[in-house]
């Protein structure tokens, strides 16, 4: 049986100059962020696209989430899914003048138990200096083991954009990952999950690894911990975060450190 799912996410990209990792900003949310940077595959979620656009076989419901920053720099994503079809906005204040604006799509076809995914970006940033735009395109590939989905990607493919933005709207180099993460099991009163991932990007490796803990005492009321471990440019630091979902709203938070720097991200989502 063939399953098609589109889904198409719009980035609004300024940004200050200072080190972020490249993971962090293609796979926007708080539970990728609490999990040292890594996407569940089957949880539905439509950002986990911008890393495996296999994934958007999944996609479902909404999500809008706020990332703030030390130093006050923040970023809004909003997305939403309709018939298997996800719109979404991404907008990054800055205090430099350089903007950029990504539109995105991915589509995810199901073959022999194999979800094959591709995503277009089409960028445009605005500098001093003028204008700069590039189309990059992503590759990937998933398929469920048991309790496990396992997926592979290319992303970046294609010509990059030169303006100092950082986080990239999209890797300024080709990146692979290789992503692996759970379905929840039930471990006494507990739900428990796990992900993980693995990128090759500028010529090194970067990865993170997270777990979940869920109770929910009364049916339609979860509680979540979240907690992982995550590299990036050879540096290594903790994420965490919490979650709490209602009848039928999910409210994140999550915590993580890189280059020095604390970033929190609040979100709300709808499945």
């Amino acid at each position: 049986m063939m399953r098609i799912a589109a889904v198409v996410l719009v980035g609004i990209i300024a940004w200050p100059a200072s080190g972020q990792s490249w993971l962090t900003s293609v796979a926007p949310g708080p539970r990728a962020a609490a999990m040292g940077g890594s996407v569940t595959l089957g949880l539905r979620a439509p950002e986990a696209a911008w890393v495996n656009p296999a994934s958007a076989a999944w996609a479902d419901g909404g999500s809008v989430s706020v990332r703030y920053r030390d130093d006050l720099a923040m970023d809004i994503f909003m997305a939403a899914a309709v018939d298997r079809f996800v719109f979404g906005a991404r907008q990054l204040p800055s205090a430099d003048g350089v903007s950029a604006l990504a539109v995105s799509g991915a589509a995810s076809h199901e073959l022999k138990g194999f979800r094959l995914g591709a995503g277009l970006h089409l960028v445009e940033q605005d500098a001093a200096r003028g204008q700069d735009r590039a189309m990059r395109l992503d590759l990937g590939v998933s398929r469920r083991l048991g309790s496990l989905d396992v997926g592979l990607s290319v992303v970046g493919l294609g010509r990059g954009v030169d303006a100092p933005i950082v986080p990239p709207v999209v890797p300024r180099e080709v990146a692979t990952v290789l992503n692996v993460s759970s379905l929840r099991g039930e471990v006494g009163p507990l739900d428990v999950a796990f992900a993980g991932h693995l990128a090759r990007y500028q010529d090194a490796f970067h990865g993170g690894v997270g777990g979940e803990l869920a109770y929910w005492p009364v049916r339609g009321r979860t509680f979540r911990v979240l907690g992982g471990w995550q590299r990036q440019f050879g540096q290594d630091a903790p994420t965490f975060g919490a979650s709490y979902t209602g009848d039928l709203l999910t409210f994140s938070w999550a915590r993580s450190e890189y280059l020095g720097a604390t970033t929190h991200r609040f979100g709300i989502s709808w499945r």
